[in-house]
């Protein structure tokens, strides 16, 4: 069992020794991640000076989602910081049981010349440390925002996961215009009008919807974290993302097609083509979101129910 949650020890974990430890840990985790250079990857050699210009070049890297994991991440451990400093418990020796395989990964990611595998056991190791200095309570706690990482690195064979949304993309495109009067046939990843009224649309990498999920993704699990469902409504809540996602892409592709068709087919391959995703796409998702975190809550998100207060007046008898 692990140890209950003491004042003293929240005291022990601030004490001098034990930051001069955790500083001593970070120089050295740090002179790991940026100052061992044995990757040979067309960056730079070191897998955090690696992982730093894929975040600045995310859009040669076709990861725009990226840069705001970091501050999401930050900001659920803050909102989480009094639960934290609660549950810091005494040093638990079953943390290593987790850290020593995570540093063995770091290890063998030098092996195979991999620095996604280096990355991916950074969490791990900080995660592994955090069980074994403050307890299995606060490990618990930290898991969701520290493994939250994972998802500023980006996944190898994206160009493969992009055609299937491709395709997905010009059906549901197809389908949406055909709903509306307009009538499309589909070429491959082309959606072409048969009335000639306006080109051929191509749904190209970027419009299937994979930055736009990967966003989403990223924003639902905040939420789910820091929301008071249940654990299982939590994860139900996450997996609705998938179909959200590629729904709001397929009305998003819809409203081009039928603004090419009745309005202006420059209007709809330009303008609204760019600003789609951030003025159609995003805020229909999250309303969707938002319906679905309330049918799980079973009380309207934005207007929760106030509990009954009971207010008991003591009159003095005189």
């Amino acid at each position: 069992m692990s140890t209950p949650p003491n004042p003293a020890n929240s005291k022990h974990f601030f004490s001098p020794t034990m930051c001069v430890i955790i500083a001593i840990s970070a120089l050295i985790l740090g002179w790991g991640y940026c100052g061992i250079e044995a990757f040979n990857t067309g960056y730079i050699d070191s897998a955090g000076r690696w992982i730093i210009q894929i975040w600045t070049d995310a859009k040669a890297n076709k990861a725009d989602h990226i840069w705001v994991t970091l501050p999401l991440m930050v900001y659920m451990l803050y909102q989480k910081k009094e639960l934290i400093k609660d549950s810091i418990g005494e040093v638990d020796w079953k943390g290593l049981f987790l850290l020593i395989p995570a540093c063995l990964l770091f290890i063998a990611s030098f092996r195979v010349i991999q620095p996604r595998v280096t990355m991916f056991a950074l969490p791990l190791i900080v995660l592994g440390a955090v069980w074994y200095l403050a307890g299995f309570r606060t490990a618990k706690i930290c898991t969701i925002p520290i493994l939250f990482f994972w998802l500023s690195i980006p996944l190898p064979a994206m160009q493969q996961s992009t055609t299937h949304l491709q395709i997905l993309a010009t059906q549901l495109g197809h389908f949406g215009g055909s709903l509306f009067g307009v009538d499309t046939i589909i070429q491959g990843t082309n959606i072409v009008s048969t009335s000639s009224h306006w080109e051929s649309f191509s749904i190209a990498g970027g419009c299937s919807g994979m930055h736009s999920l990967f966003a989403l993704i990223i924003i639902s699990a905040c939420w789910a974290y820091l929301s008071k469902l249940k654990l299982w409504k939590k994860l139900l809540f996450f997996l609705c993302t998938f179909p959200v996602a590629i729904l709001g892409n397929g009305v998003r592709i819809t409203s081009i097609v039928l603004i090419a068709e009745y309005i202006n087919p420059d209007f709809a391959s330009g303008t609204w083509h760019d600003w789609s995703g951030l003025l159609f796409f995003f805020p229909v998702c999250l309303i969707c979101l938002s319906l679905i975190h309330s049918l799980l809550a079973g009380e309207l998100i934005w207007k929760p129910r106030q509990k009954k207060q009971i207010v008991i007046r003591k009159n003095n008898a005189q």
